[in-house]
């Protein structure tokens, strides 16, 4: 008679299967932080951005109406995004890591005192 490998027993497909996700998980977070990074840069240097409507007034540079105005394009408010959700994705996998070490076993209360489990 010849035998048949059949799938694997569940522990092996648990253990791969969690092995993935450990590779998995720091992997997507890295690329949603490099992929925020390169649109934050790619925004910063859009350059000149119209914004629509302004108004009827004249403005010169004493004025100091504009002072201090920030566009942020969507390129840069996207890419904000993902590095924040990149940056938390991979604050979750290093608190999941550190939560994982191993510790040394703690024996139970009553090997502990030296005496029996059950009251007298």
């Amino acid at each position: 008679m010849t035998s048949d490998e059949g799938p694997p027993p569940p522990a092996a497909t648990a253990g791969g299967s969690r092995r993935l996700l450990q590779l998995l998980v720091p992997i997507a977070g890295a690329v949603l932080l490099i992929a925020g990074i390169v649109l934050l840069v790619r925004g910063a240097g859009a350059g000149t951005v119209n914004f629509g409507f302004v108004g009827y007034i004249t403005v010169t540079e004493e004025d100091g109406v504009f002072d201090g105005l920030v566009l942020v394009s969507r390129s840069m408010q996207a890419g904000a995004v993902l590095v924040l959700a990149g940056a938390v994705v991979l604050a979750f996998w290093v608190g999941l890591q550190a939560g994982h070490r191993r510790r040394p076993p703690v024996p139970p209360a009553s090997a502990a005192s030296g005496g029996d489990a059950q009251p007298g």
